[in-house]
């Protein structure tokens, strides 16, 4: 009958080597979480609900500089016309 050693001199023990309960449930979970789609689709819209806030809010300075000059002027002449 061949002996075969339960340690070897320099190596780590097998607790160091296998995950613990604990560990294996971690590892699990995280698993799972890579997996899980639910919030995907969400997260999606909450970014493009964002590119396109800052889209509008840039369009808006840009643009607004000569829109306000054009709405003064349409209101002197509404304001004229009316007397």
């Amino acid at each position: 009958m061949t002996h075969v050693p339960t340690k070897i001199a320099g190596a780590a023990s097998a607790s160091k080597l296998l995950p613990s309960a604990p560990d294996m449930k971690t590892v699990t979970t995280k698993a799972w979480l890579r997996r899980d789609e639910r919030g995907q689709g969400l997260a999606e819209y909450a970014i493009a609900i964002g590119v396109i806030t800052v889209a509008v809010i840039v369009a808006v300075q840009l643009v607004g500089a000569r829109i306000v000059p054009l709405w003064n002027s349409a209101a002197a002449n509404i304001q004229s016309a009316a007397g």
